[in-house]
């Protein structure tokens, strides 16, 4: 082993952190099956350093920062109670793994705050991170190849690739927007206004996994023994072929909603099967399971809004999720506003005009729209 690759080194040391990729790690087993002295330095990694992934982000970074004092050094150092020196290569390693966590951090923190930035100054573009940057994409449509390159509109979006450039990718969808995501297995994905998306640019050997937070609908290709996973904040979708509508803006109940095919939910584990035409909520730690109307479920992907009799928090949501803002209507309807259908547009005049009741809108000053 003195002579060991120093990316296997590396490879090690980040699956002890948990912070490998799938890719990286499948070339990771695959190494070991085939070479028992890569099991054993597997061993001698994870007893010096198996205690990381445990520790808190502060815990971390600290001690990212002894690790790398001692590839500057290169002393001798006691681990629980056993001195121990580490090789020349494996401070290498460790240094790499230094870096790596500060840049894996950084870019968690770039991942979250640009779009939030995006957001306050009332940005209402569709944002994409490329592994790299964010920018903004002005055309309604991704399509991502199988070699993980992105194109909207026949233009390429990927920049170069760096050292720790990300082989996730990572979508905004705008307000007053939606988004048809076309992915290299024929799977298509198109998310609502204010959704988030994160889905690897290339997908892993044994299984397709996006997360998915707000709302989408996804028509997925069959593929046996490649089941495709949506995950969301609080639990996931697992899918072998089918079309189905998932939605997990917060503040709202999840719910999944089965077009075509069948589909096993899991939310906190509370788990079910749900079957073409079956729409699961989660309500209370249990899926309340009932049919649904697929041309209600899906208006929104022709930019309509559709209730059958509405409530107003209903209708104060579905604004707020399109514009971006608040709405108050300050009437009681005991009995639901009743039917309405609204066409979405950019103009939110527009949105209250359609609105039942010849409800119009009036003055303030707290930044919420009212309307009686």
């Amino acid at each position: 082993m003195e002579n060991m690759p120093l990316e296997i080194e590396t490879l090690i040391i980040a699956e002890i952190a948990q912070a490998i990729t799938p890719e990286e790690q499948a070339h990771l087993n695959e190494l070991r099956d085939n070479d028992p002295a890569i099991q054993v330095l597997s061993d001698r990694l994870y007893g010096q350093l198996g205690g990381l992934h445990k520790k808190t982000n502060e815990e971390i970074e600290e001690s990212v920062r002894r690790i790398i004092a001692r590839a500057n050094t290169g002393k001798i150092y006691k681990r629980r109670s056993v001195l121990v020196m580490l090789r020349i290569p494996v401070i290498a390693a460790a240094s790499l793994f230094g870096v790596y966590m500060l840049a894996t951090k950084g870019y968690e923190s770039y991942l979250s705050k640009i779009p939030e930035l995006a957001r306050q100054a009332d940005d209402e573009s569709t944002y994409l991170f490329d592994g790299n940057r964010w920018m903004s994409i002005k055309d309604g449509e991704l399509n991502i190849t199988k070699d993980g390159q992105l194109y909207s509109n026949n233009t390429r979006l990927n920049t170069p690739e760096k050292m720790f450039t990300r082989s996730n990718a990572a979508i905004q969808v705008g307000r007053r927007k939606t988004l048809s995501i076309r992915l290299a297995d024929g799977s298509s994905i198109v998310a609502n206004a204010g959704s988030t998306i994160r889905l690897p640019k290339r997908f892993a050997d044994k299984e397709r996994k996006v997360f998915i937070s707000g709302e989408a609908y996804c028509d997925i290709a069959s593929r046996a023994g490649h089941p495709f996973i949506v995950t969301y904040p609080t639990g996931k979708v697992e899918v072998l072929g089918t079309a189905f509508n998932v939605r997990t803006y917060d503040n709202e109940t999840p719910s999944v909603a089965v077009v075509e095919g069948r589909v096993r939910v899991d939310n906190k584990g509370a788990t079910t099967i749900l079957s073409e035409g079956q729409k699961a909520t989660y309500i209370k730690g249990r899926y309340k399971v009932a049919r649904f109307d697929v041309d209600v479920v899906t208006a929104w992907k022709k930019n309509i809004v559709f209730f059958p009799n509405a409530s107003k928090q209903e209708v104060e949501s579905a604004f707020e999720i399109y514009y971006g803002k608040k709405l108050s209507i300050d009437r009681d309807f005991p009995g639901g506003m009743g039917r309405i259908n609204i066409v979405r547009s950019e103009k939110e005049s527009e949105f209250i005009d359609q609105l039942p009741h010849d409800l119009k809108e009036t003055p303030s000053d707290d930044g919420i729209l009212h309307v009686q």
